[in-house]
């Protein structure tokens, strides 16, 4: 289909450099634990702006069809930021805890994965 590009509205309040920071940092943590579940290398580099972040760091994550939609309909960048912050903390727990025994059960029998 086709995509339409809508224009952020422009944002009153803007997050924190302390905001994008942990934004960063959850993605980047979030990354790491799909590269690892899927033992592929993922070369990601996200961007440091709160605009282009909110969109990168969403788009690492395992939402349904209608959940992703409905995040990239929000027009506000500090929005969606202010989301995601409260999402992922709990997704990257969850990730990083999937990977830890993806990795256990891949040396199951082999020895110790230590």
């Amino acid at each position: 289909g086709l995509v339409e590009w809508v224009e952020d509205t422009p944002d009153v309040q803007i997050p924190t450099a302390e905001e994008v920071t942990r934004l960063r940092g959850l993605g980047e943590r979030y990354a790491r634990a799909l590269q690892a579940l899927s033992d592929q290398p993922l070369s990601l580099e996200l961007p440091t702006g709160y605009r282009e972040l909110s969109f990168e760091a969403a788009a690492l994550l395992e939402w349904d069809f209608e959940a992703r939609q409905r995040f990239l309909e929000i027009r506000s960048a500090t929005e969606r930021v202010a989301r995601l912050l409260r999402a992922l903390p709990l997704l990257v727990e969850a990730a990083e805890r999937r990977a830890a025994l993806h990795a256990r059960a891949r040396h199951n029998g082999h020895g110790s994965a230590a």
